[in-house]
């Protein structure tokens, strides 16, 4: 569909989804990656979302070897997100292309399988790589959204769902044709086509509670973490926690102006 391109899609969902990251996570705690044209032949994503000590240059440069190289860490990344929208077609005509145990009407999303021109690498497999990274989640995000006049509303995060890309099959063949099928635009279980493998999608609020993300700790869980810190420092110095990285994975969730604050009965304060 050339008159509902992707980049307006990503533009029109582009503010909702930074209030609901603010609303999540608390403002400025994730830093926002938008690829230029050129750079995102070596990553994949449209836009990503992560909380990571690298500078922007030197961390895109760090993603983009992890792909070509088939790496799974990264230093000082700790949590990140990658989304690619993909314009999402109603087909109302049954055809061969119809999935198994599918039926009229039914939502399709093709993939990029073609390897870049610079990258040599498919948008699709460049995406594949990306879930490799320890702490990341890639998402294919799809906008049930079929017409433009649809774009003067508001925006609504329940037209969209997101697709995990852990979840697709390997092995697919640069000179075929592969798509996303969604029996329904609400569906959860869609297929990775043409040979039907199912699939995982979520709503933007199904998405928050699956176990790529990380999860508010309780009370019990902060004083715990807390009594690990304290035991990891009475027995090692901090040149040693420095060179084993251990104090950073400790605390990688937690905003860098975390506060505690201890509150007591007054009168235990003053002995009355």
């Amino acid at each position: 569909m050339d008159w509902l391109p992707e980049s307006l899609l990503e533009m029109h969902f582009h503010r909702a989804i930074i209030k609901n990251y603010e609303k999540k996570f608390g403002a400025k705690f994730l830093r926002l990656l938008k690829p230029s044209t050129q750079k995102e032949a070596w990553v994949g994503f449209d836009q990503g979302w992560i909380k990571s000590d690298l500078p922007e240059q030197e961390l895109f440069k760090q993603l983009s070897s992890a792909v070509s190289t088939s790496k799974t860490k990264l230093s000082k990344f700790y949590f990140g997100e990658f989304l690619q929208f993909k314009t999402v077609e109603k087909i109302t005509r049954r055809s061969s292309n119809l999935p198994s145990g599918f039926s009229t009407p039914y939502y399709r999303s093709a993939l990029s399988l073609k390897p870049n021109k610079t990258s040599h690498i498919s948008q699709h497999e460049t995406l594949c790589r990306l879930t490799k990274i320890r702490g990341s989640s890639v998402y294919y995000a799809c906008p049930m959204i079929f017409n433009q006049d649809e774009l003067w509303n508001e925006p609504n995060l329940k037209l969209l769902r997101f697709v995990d890309v852990r979840t697709a099959p390997s092995g697919w063949l640069t000179n075929e044709q592969h798509h996303l099928a969604f029996q329904s635009p609400t569906t959860r279980v869609p297929v990775w086509c043409s040979d039907p493998v199912e699939g995982r999608a979520f709503s933007e609020e199904e998405r928050w509670q699956s176990e790529n993300h990380p999860t508010q700790l309780s009370g019990e869980q902060v004083i715990s973490l807390i009594d690990n810190i304290a035991e990891i420092f009475s027995n090692q110095s901090n040149e040693v926690l420095i060179q084993r990285d251990i104090f950073p994975r400790l605390v990688r969730y937690l905003p860098t102006s975390m506060c505690l604050y201890e509150f007591a009965d007054e009168l235990s304060i003053f002995g009355e």
